[in-house]
Order: C-alpha cells, then structure tokens, then sequence
C-alpha cells in the first residue's frame, strides 16, 4: 500500500507584535509518503517520510523539517 498526503495552511496574525517589530504571517506546506508491505499473515513493514517546510516574514520562523520514520507490526487475533 502507498499513500500520499499534501496540506497546506496560511496564518496571519491580527496584533503588532514589538518584539518582531512586525506582524507575522506564516505558512506551512507539509507532504507525507506511507509504504506499507505486507510480510506475512500477521506482520506488516511500513516505512514513512513527513516534510514540512515553514516560510514566514520573520525570519528566525523559516525551517524545514524532514522526519523518516521505519516500523514493523504484528497483529495479534484474538479471535
């Protein structure tokens, strides 16, 4: 099994903030790949990689964030 998942989310800020000198304004694009593979009856091997890229007006808030991950599953029935 593959599966993919893109999002993206914009957020704008209503107060000045001092400290920035600004008022902030970010965004953020995230994607998502799943891999699943079935092994046997009751384990399952799945593989992932999340990314996140943030951009905003301010920028010490810019950053890009890649997260793999690896796991393997068993089912137990107990029925």
């Amino acid at each position: 099994r593959l599966s993919l998942d893109v999002g993206y989310d914009w957020r704008t800020y209503t107060r000045y903030d001092a400290g920035l000198g600004t008022t902030r304004a970010d965004r953020f694009l995230d994607a998502a790949a799943v891999v699943e593979r079935e092994l046997s009856d009751r384990w399952t091997l799945r593989a992932s990689l999340a990314v996140r890229r943030a951009t905003s007006n301010v920028p010490a808030f810019v950053y890009t964030s890649v997260v793999p991950t690896i796991g393997i599953a068993y089912t137990i029935g107990l029925l």
